[in-house]
């Protein structure tokens, strides 16, 4: 069996948030937010230790927390906010909450529904590969491990040590 992978096609009215979340079994979490321009080059990065129940918990406050920075700093043009998270994805895109592993994922999967019901002309959130989320994952895992809390410009957050992608990947996005 051959799986055929989407490359998303990212036109120039558009910014990409990807977003990822980190748990493991002690109860750690961290969540990671790369925002990419118009052209596809990183502008923004975000990354922190979040108190979460499970890895579902910390991939809704992943994506509420990019919700939340396109609501103060977005700029013109709609975004597209992408997850790993197929079940988060799919609970937002249906607008439902039943069946949600815990009261406060499905708090926090309320508030995107209702913030994309809000600027539903503004964000989208999707489903991509979670190779594709390669940064997001990278400064989510950074701060699982480490508890750092950043969030600015790829240089004020001081993450040069970090496996990060300066662009969006060819192999994963294709901008017109």
């Amino acid at each position: 069996m051959h799986l055929l992978f989407f490359c998303p096609i990212i036109n120039e009215a558009y910014h990409v948030a990807l977003v990822d979340g980190s748990w493991d079994v002690q109860g750690r979490a961290g969540t990671g937010l790369a925002v990419y321009n118009r052209r596809g080059d990183l502008v923004y990065t975000s990354f922190g230790r979040v108190a979460s129940q499970d890895a579902f918990s910390t991939e809704a406050m992943a994506v509420w927390q990019a919700l939340q920075y396109i609501e103060v700093n977005g700029s013109e043009g709609v975004f597209i906010c992408y997850s790993d998270s197929r079940q988060l994805v799919q609970a937002i895109a249906d607008r439902r909450v039943q069946g949600i592993p815990n009261w406060r994922a499905a708090e926090k999967v309320q508030q995107c529904i209702n913030y994309i019901a809000r600027y539903r002309d503004r964000v989208q959130v999707k489903y991509i590969t979670r190779k594709a989320l390669h940064t997001a994952h990278q400064m989510a895992n950074w701060a699982r491990m480490t508890g750092k809390i950043e969030a600015g410009t790829p240089i004020q957050c001081n993450i040069g040590h970090l496996d990060i992608e300066h662009r969006l990947n060819g192999m994963y996005f294709s901008i017109t």
